[in-house]
């Protein structure tokens, strides 16, 4: 059972609950939660990094750059480009994760 998600307004405030074998940060921000922003802007805040919109894949960004993608679990995922993101943002299981529709 995952953690329940808040939301609330414009406001998705959810957590990492899962760390992949690739270090991306996998989030119970299922995709059905972000239908409401499709063709709007959001940001997405993960400890360190705020991440503007969602990508369609990792060639959007640069080599180590951060980015937000629904993953193949249809859920929320912070990601690096050719990278860790558990380790680029030292952040683990438990970690808050914002998301805003703009």
């Amino acid at each position: 059972q995952l953690p329940e998600v808040e939301s609330a307004g414009s406001r998705i405030a959810g957590l990492v609950v899962y760390v992949d074998g690739f270090g991306n940060l996998v989030t119970n921000i299922g995709a059905e939660l972000l239908a409401p922003a499709a063709g709007r802007q959001l940001r997405v805040t993960a400890g360190k990094a705020v991440i503007a919109g969602l990508s369609h894949g990792y060639g959007e960004v640069p080599t180590g750059a951060p980015l937000a993608v629904v993953g193949s679990l249809q859920t929320l995922e912070i990601s690096v480009n050719k990278g860790s993101a558990a380790a680029a943002l030292g952040l683990a299981r438990g970690a808050a994760v914002l998301v805003e529709i703009l």
